[in-house]
């Protein structure tokens, strides 16, 4: 004869870990773009990025960040993007 199994814990466990798994990508995919960001206002954009005020907010687009042609930023860019692939894949 065949044993029964209560799935339901299993259920939560499963849905936990899930739930675990995507907090733990978006600030994983957070920090790659922070870290791209840094490179290239420390590198390519650093000359622009010590001109602007202490305070100035600007909003980074990734397109621009690409555009720079930093490759390591690039680099950080293109796994941030296959992070939000599996984000998206198993959410």
């Amino acid at each position: 004869m065949g044993k029964t199994i209560d799935l339901i814990p299993y259920t939560e466990q499963y849905k936990q870990s899930m739930e675990e798994a995507i907090t733990m990508l978006t600030d994983f995919e957070e920090q790659l773009f922070n870290n791209a960001l840094y490179l290239l206002v420390s590198g390519k954009w650093r000359k622009w990025a010590d001109e602007q005020p202490i305070g100035t907010i600007f909003n980074f687009r990734e397109k621009e960040m690409l555009e720079a042609g930093d490759k390591n930023a690039i680099a950080l860019l293109e796994l941030k993007e296959k992070v939000v692939e599996v984000m998206e894949r198993i959410g």
